[in-house]
């Protein structure tokens, strides 16, 4: 991630130092290979991989179940798929030529381009600590006034499948099973890959934290085009990054999370809040089991050069077990007519 071009020699050498750290966990890298999309009546399920094999292309699973709206994407062409995904029906309106889960083709591969920064495009370098990006999913409507639409995700991590595992999926002959919901690394993906409602590219910060434990409608996304009037496909996006370094989270301004701190209840506030509440969700020690450290300082707006280093080493520590320990990750959405 970028720094601001004036920065104090104190945060440089902070900042070399988890440089340094970061050079030494094992990175993530992304390939969007598809297994099944969560199902639900009334429902469109999404879902996305990203892992540390590289490949090329990208591949996101789309399955509907007779709503009143279809979902649909632009991008490159992807790479076969592991459950028979098939290409999505062609549909093109204002030039813009969309593969959407129309007629008989109930379950098709998501598309992707270069702005969404999985990295699944040869030569990637893959996902990790630092980087950053969006995943953009159209709705088409199938009557006039639809509303806004409700949705939720969930991210679910892939390890190493131990022998008898079931539940696995098969890549590259060898057998990965989900991690266990309650295994650190479920945790800390929970404070460490992050997503948002909002960016704003002049000073590259972010609002509107979305979570797996919070649903969240089209409006939130879009407050304009969430609340869909006609039948022109409407675009969404959900943004998303990892943050590098914990002082991302505690300071604002360029180039952090967020602009300012803002008023109680703000985003960075509720943020802090979070972090100062849950702090599994974000910090290990660096004992094998990666556990929870004992003490952790209070996180504030301002807090002090040693507290913030000791944040920023448990940080870390935290990235170790997730580079270590996961080898592809799923981000499951589900959307749901507004009034189910």
């Amino acid at each position: 991630m970028a720094n601001p071009i004036n920065e104090p020699a104190g945060d440089r050498l902070a900042r070399l130092k988890q440089k340094e750290a970061a050079l030494r966990k094992r990175l993530l890298q992304s390939a969007l290979l598809a297994v099944t999309a969560l199902i639900a009546v009334c429902a469109v399920g999404i879902a996305w991989f990203v892992n540390n094999s590289r490949v090329t292309g990208s591949g996101v699973q789309v399955q509907t179940s007779g709503p009143p709206f279809e979902l649909a994407s632009v991008g490159s062409t992807p790479v076969p798929t592991e459950s028979g995904a098939t290409s999505g029906e062609s549909y093109t309106t204002n030039n813009v030529i969309y593969s959407a889960t129309t007629g008989a083709k109930t379950l098709v591969t998501w598309l992707v381009d270069a702005n969404s920064n999985l990295r699944n495009h040869a030569p990637a370098t893959g996902l990790q600590p630092g980087t950053n990006g969006k995943l953009t999913f159209y709705v088409i409507p199938k009557q006039e006034n639809l509303g806004a639409v409700n949705c939720s995700f969930e991210v679910i991590p892939y390890g190493d499948a131990a022998a008898g595992a079931t539940e696995t999926i098969t890549i590259n002959d060898k057998r990965y099973a989900p991690l266990p919901t309650e295994s650190r690394a479920s945790a800390l993906l929970q404070g460490h890959l992050l997503f948002f409602a909002g960016y704003n590219a002049s000073n590259n910060t972010y609002a509107t934290r979305l979570t797996a434990d919070t649903p969240f409608k089209s409006t939130d996304l879009d407050a304009t085009q969430g609340e869909m009037k006609t039948t022109d496909p409407v675009p969404f996006t959900i943004y998303w990054i990892w943050p590098e370094q914990f002082k991302q989270y505690a300071d604002t301004g360029t180039n952090h999370l967020f602009a300012a701190p803002g008023e109680a209840g703000s985003d960075y506030n509720k943020l802090i809040a979070d972090i100062n509440a849950n702090k599994g969700k974000y910090f290990a020690d660096d004992t094998p089991s990666y556990a929870v450290p004992n003490t952790v300082p209070e996180v504030s707006h301002g807090m002090s050069s040693y507290n913030l280093d000791q944040c920023s080493s448990f940080y870390n520590n935290a990235d170790q077990c997730l580079g270590s320990t996961v080898k592809y990750l799923m981000l499951r959405l589900s959307v749901t007519e507004g009034g189910a």
